[in-house]
């Protein structure tokens, strides 16, 4: 019986210290940023394998090491062309969040404002008049 339902431990489900709560929060004792899952390739996770905190301020530090001592040092001058956190690891999570929720979330509020907006034309509420 213990096999058909999660064990939760009293501290872990009562204590907000004990859960990740949201993608991006950092677990407090390890450093590890939970990461939003792809439920397409959820069995190839390995969670050894997500960022930390002080892996990905290495990552951006070796970045602007590069950046400044680089054979493009004219170029560095200029604006960066991108956020600094896409070269790092956390790339693939942002990806995965866009791709598994964003995207989706704005296709539904897509559908339903379309859907509103049918209703409020046909009583009357909204004229379309250009």
């Amino acid at each position: 019986m213990a096999c058909a339902y999660p064990r939760l431990d009293m501290e872990v489900s009562k204590k907000m210290n004990h859960l990740l709560k949201a993608p991006f929060c950092v677990h407090p004792k390890t450093g590890k940023v939970c990461v939003p899952l792809d439920p397409l390739v959820v069995d190839d996770f390995d969670p050894d394998a997500v960022p930390t905190v002080a892996s990905l301020l290495g990552e951006l530090a070796a970045a602007a090491r590069e950046a400044q001592q680089g054979p493009a040092a004219e170029a560095a001058k200029a604006p960066p062309a991108q956020e600094p956190w896409r070269a790092t690891s956390m790339a693939e999570a942002v990806r995965t969040f866009e791709h598994c929720l964003l995207e989706g979330l704005g296709a539904s509020n897509k559908e339903e404002l379309a859907g509103r907006t049918r209703v409020a034309v046909a009583v009357g509420q909204l004229n379309l008049e250009f």
